[in-house]
């Protein structure tokens, strides 16, 4: 119910997010692995490697939001996945 989107949205997401923002790829990785929370966590990762590899050192959140936010869906079963639109730079 809504305490998972809570659990989601305020522990769960941020944690990643965090990894993601600290360019920790590895990391990244690894939370996808045994937490899932993220989907195409390689992707993500390999985004992070190019991104030093340019001289990139840190991420910066710019928008967070889950597909709950925008179409509702009744408690149970509650379905929704969470996005994250993050810049990699200096």
């Amino acid at each position: 119910g809504f305490g998972a989107l809570t659990w989601v949205k305020e522990k769960n997401d941020p944690a990643l997010i965090e990894k993601i923002e600290k360019m920790d790829a590895q990391a990244v990785l690894w939370a996808a692995e045994r937490q899932r929370n993220a989907c195409c966590a390689g992707a993500v990762a390999a985004a992070i490697s190019a991104a030093r590899g340019l001289g990139a050192n840190r991420g910066a959140l710019t928008r967070y939001s889950t597909s709950f936010d925008s179409r509702p869906t009744e408690p149970e079963p509650m379905s929704f996945v969470g996005y994250a639109g993050l810049l990699l730079g200096r």
